[in-house]
């Protein structure tokens, strides 16, 4: 099973440890908003949510360069998870690759600029190896 989504982070990610391994967990929601007209020509929209689960270094991505309001695409397969009580069972997302589709700020020479201005006044090639910047996947230093 194999499911494509993209949305709108909801929610900042929330980071757990396992107890046994102590490998990283993140969880976060989605939400997409389809737009359409009724049969008498209203506008109405219809909001869904998806819950996204990433694990060991994907969870490790996530906390450093995720946050609420991001425009994401994710790939995985849905799972099912029971709750709790045992009565109910909830569909989430494992996530496989996760790509941040929302442009980051760069912080390199102290100025302000996404990363779209900035890479056409600076090649990767030209960046001091110790000066941190970020790309739209992951931040490097």
């Amino acid at each position: 099973n194999e499911v494509r989504v993209t949305g709108t982070v909801v929610n900042n990610p929330r980071v757990d440890k396992t107890k046994g391994n102590n490998s990283k967990v993140v969880n976060f929601r989605i939400a997409n908003t389809r737009k359409f007209r009724t049969r008498d020509g209203s506008l109405k929209s219809e909001t869904t949510y998806a819950s996204i689960t990433a694990w060991t270094k994907l969870a490790e991505i996530c906390e450093i360069n995720l946050e609420k309001g991001d425009k994401v695409y994710v790939q995985g397969s849905l799972q099912s998870k029971q709750l709790a009580d045992n009565k109910m069972s909830v569909l989430e997302i494992l996530a496989e690759k996760i790509q941040i589709l929302t442009p980051k700020k760069i912080f390199v020479d102290n100025k302000d600029r996404d990363e779209e201005e900035f890479f056409e006044d600076n090649s990767v090639e030209d960046l001091d190896k110790n000066e941190q910047y970020w790309c739209n996947n992951c931040s490097k230093k």
